[in-house]
């Protein structure tokens, strides 16, 4: 969700986007129920990831949800869209010229640029900027290969912090799934745009990839409060708990019956799901730092559930950091302190 104020006629929404066989943009001036209105739609399967106000305008970013899990589907190249609250226009087609970016989950403004995180699960995920001071110029590409490691598979989640750009990233779905437990890595780019490593290879902060938790998957949401900059996290570990108990589910995602007789496709799900028997810290994690290369860890285990697999998302508010945790198994969770 994002607030925007319409170029077109100065009124001010929440805007939000959608997900689903149809890819669509609402709004409401209020929030509430019954307020809400489809303000914009496209008959193409898909969602709307990122939401950025950037020179007066509401740019959003789409992506296919579909076409890493489902062998009929098209994978369609990243595009972003631009609106004034009136009219809605293409900015970018064509995944920056490479087919293999197949969604753009997340964009920010920084620096005069809108910045775009790509989901590339073949390259690594790649990190483009656009819409500059000059309209004119080309995109050009800041981040590739994924960073500090091509597993780094898409780019979720950005955030504007103390004259950097922190851009945080969800691991390799493939490799989770048949090569073992991989997390993710948190990077950030400066206003030269050269880029440096906050966890993973050549951390200047000294932490593994996932802060050193082997199952933080995603680095899923990032806010500043009071000083202090904190980095949510998804703990793939009760997701793959479910999976556990569940093998139809999982081998569904694979594309694989799950009424299938040989070995073989067992094994691939037994190679990702026999890590659970090592892992304690079941449950989100949340860090902070003052300066970006020192990080402490708030919380290691869902805040005492270790169904809460995600920090979703992070807001500072009335003097509290809100945090909205993720849970689907026995449902959300909201926490709020100092």
């Amino acid at each position: 969700m994002k607030p925007y104020r319409n170029a077109s006629d100065g009124r001010l929404y929440l805007y939000a986007g959608g997900r689903g066989d149809t890819t669509s943009l609402w709004r409401s001036e209020t929030g509430e129920p019954g307020t809400w209105e489809c303000f914009w739609a496209v008959d193409q399967v898909g969602s709307i990831r990122g939401l950025a106000v950037h020179k007066d305008l509401l740019y959003m970013s789409f992506y296919n949800d579909y076409s890493m899990v489902d062998k009929d589907s098209e994978a369609t190249p990243a595009n972003i869209l631009a609106t004034d609250g009136e009219r809605v226009w293409e900015v970018l087609q064509g995944g920056f010229g490479n087919k293999h970016n197949v969604g753009i989950f997340t964009i920010e403004s920084f620096n005069g640029w809108l910045y775009a995180g790509t989901h590339n699960p073949l390259q690594g995920a790649q990190v483009w900027k656009l819409e500059g001071p000059d309209p004119a110029a080309p995109p050009v590409q800041i981040v590739s290969g994924g960073g500090p490691r091509w597993l780094n598979e898409s780019f979720l989640t950005m955030q504007v912090w103390q004259d950097h750009l922190y851009v945080g990233a969800q691991a390799s779905f493939l490799m989770r799934m048949i090569g073992g437990i991989k997390a993710a890595d948190v990077i950030r780019i400066g206003r030269d745009d050269t880029w440096e490593a906050i966890t993973g290879c050549g951390s200047i902060a000294g932490e593994g990839s996932g802060f050193g938790e082997p199952s933080n998957a995603y680095i899923w949401s990032m806010c500043e409060h009071d000083g202090w900059f904190y980095v949510g996290t998804y703990d793939i570990m009760p997701g793959l708990s479910y999976m556990l108990t569940h093998p139809g589910f999982i081998l569904g995602i694979m594309g694989i019956d799950c009424k299938a007789e040989t070995s073989g496709d067992k094994l691939l799900l037994l190679s990702s799901v026999e890590m659970l028997f090592w892992r304690k810290n079941f449950g989100a994690d949340l860090y902070k730092t003052r300066d970006g290369r020192h990080w402490y860890a708030v919380n290691l285990n869902g805040f005492g559930n270790p169904d809460n697999y995600g920090v979703r998302t992070m807001m500072s508010s009335g003097g509290q950091l809100i945090l909205g945790l993720s849970n689907p198994y026995d449902g959300l969770e909201m926490w709020a302190g100092k």
